[in-house]
């Protein structure tokens, strides 16, 4: 009988440190300025929607970019061998 009410114990004593956690962190969000939290709304890169919209194109590119190579690659190593 006395092994359980230990066992009761030291599981209830294990939790009591996460609500202190969470409200030193609830109390230093309260603490943060208004307008330094409207900061973490906005996106950290503000061109994110044009590097989106401009992708496609860049994919485009690296694709020719990497034929060129291997064309100019190609050559040189026939160039060589001749």
């Amino acid at each position: 009988g006395g092994d359980d009410d230990d066992d009761d114990d030291a599981p209830a004593a294990a939790p009591a440190p996460a609500p202190s956690a969470f409200e030193e962190e609830l109390a230093r969000i309260r603490a943060d300025d208004p307008a330094d939290s409207a900061l973490h709304v906005v996106p950290k890169d503000p061109n994110w929607d044009l590097k989106r919209d401009i992708e496609p194109k860049m994919a485009t590119l690296r694709k020719r970019t990497q034929r060129a190579i291997v064309e100019i690659l190609r050559k040189r190593l026939k160039d060589e061998g001749a």
